[in-house]
C-alpha cells in the first residue's frame, strides 16, 4: 500500500470540507439537477496534480452524470446539460486540454 504524501493527505481533506460545504448549501448536480453524491473534477485528477482541489476545477454530480463525464460514450457526453459550460470553464483552465477533450466528442 502506497504512503499518502502530506501534500495529497491536505487536498484530500479539502475535498472532504468541499463536499461537506456543499451538502451543507444544497448542492445538486450540476448536470440534471438531482441530489450530488460526488466531486466532478473537470480536468482529470491524473491529469494535473495543481488542479486536484481547486474549486474553479470542481463541480457537484450525481453518479450518474459523474459516470458519463469521465467515461461515457461520445452520444452520451454530449447529451449532457450544461456540457458547453463545462468545456469554457475548462477551457479557461487548460486550452490545450479543452481542445484535446472536444476532438472526442
Amino acid at each position: 500500500m502506497s504512503k499518502i504524501t502530506p501534500k495529497k493527505a491536505r487536498q484530500l481533506q479539502h475535498l472532504r470540507e468541499i463536499k461537506h460545504q456543499w451538502y451543507l448549501e444544497g448542492k445538486t448536480c450540476f448536470f440534471c439537477g438531482q441530489p450530488f453524491d460526488d466531486i466532478v473534477h473537470i480536468i482529470r485528477r491524473s491529469y494535473s496534480d495543481e488542479l486536484y482541489d481547486d474549486t474553479r476545477n470542481l463541480i457537484p454530480g450525481c453518479r450518474s452524470c459523474h459516470k458519463i463525464f469521465d467515461d461515457g460514450s461520445k452520444e452520451l457526453k454530449r447529451g449532457l446539460k450544461k456540457l458547453n459550460e463545462v468545456l469554457d470553464i475548462m477551457a479557461g483552465l487548460d486550452p490545450y486540454y479543452a481542445e484535446r477533450f472536444k476532438q472526442r466528442l
